[in-house]
């Protein structure tokens, strides 16, 4: 229990760096993580999802930012290229805002929807992989409860994150794309969670194996040696008649005691 107790406390005390270092190679350090709480996870979630808004707005913005036209006037152009507007409908939408349009707004606007855009799916994303974990925990019979499993699903998440970061600026400013970069983005979380599942298992295996062993060895004490109980209860049985004994005989002097105090 103080071993337990002590672990949860250096887990506590783990930084946003030693957080994704377990989370990339101390698969054994999952459910301790998890107890830590979802408040705690969802931190570090966020981070995450700011550092990839982060850098895909940047290179994004880096990217389009060519020629004489405003950065601002350029975004829009980008969103509406994107989105289901003719020609004619997106001449008349920049001529509405070319006047008001200042590069700072527009930029924070844009950050933000990116941000609140992959935050949303991916979290998503992560309450998925959370089912699918407890449906994997009902199939080996063993019990995690949903909160315990979303917490370790968005430590499993991390590998695919620093992958997203490494990929993006590489995607947009070279020809080299992977052409299932984002079905190897889904799979690598649930390869991730399927083993620490697979290791809790191994463990709790392991602790009823011992405690069996436990169990097999007091038998065979047992067996050995059929009368230790007995033996045992007479030893009481000895102790307690002695300690009667002893009262008995502080009784008289304390008598005579009385007597000689009186006389």
């Amino acid at each position: 229990m103080e071993d337990n107790h002590q672990n949860n406390e250096d887990c506590l005390k783990i930084n946003f760096f030693e957080t994704i270092w377990y989370s990339l190679t101390k698969f054994e350090k999952y459910p301790e993580m998890a107890i830590l709480g979802i408040k705690k996870a969802l931190s570090y979630f966020s981070i995450m999802m700011l550092l990839v808004s982060l850098i895909f707005s940047g290179t994004y913005l880096y990217s389009i930012n060519t020629g004489d036209e405003k950065l601002s006037t350029k975004i829009i152009q980008e969103v509406l290229n994107n989105g289901n507007f003719n020609e004619d409908e997106k001449g008349k939408i920049l001529e509405e805002f070319s006047d008001n349009l200042d590069d700072n707004k527009i930029i924070i606007i844009f950050f933000l929807s990116v941000f609140i855009d992959l935050y949303c799916q991916t979290l998503l994303d992560v309450f998925v992989l959370s089912i699918i974990g407890l449906i994997i925990c009902f199939l080996v019979k063993i019990k995690i409860n949903l909160k315990a499993l979303f917490n370790m699903s968005i430590y499993a998440y991390t590998l695919s994150i620093i992958l997203e970061l490494i990929y993006i600026p590489i995607a947009m400013f070279t020809d080299f794309k992977i052409r299932y970069f984002y079905i190897m983005y889904q799979t690598i979380p649930s390869i991730v969670l399927i083993a620490v599942i697979c290791m809790i298992k191994s463990d709790i295996i392991k602790q009823q194996l011992q405690l069996i062993g436990i169990l097999e060895k007091s038998k065979e004490k047992l067996e050995q040696n059929p009368n230790i109980p007995k033996e045992e209860k007479e030893r009481e049985k000895e102790e307690e008649e002695e300690e009667e004994n002893r009262e008995k005989e502080e009784k008289p002097n304390d008598s005579e005691e009385e007597q000689g105090s009186n006389a």
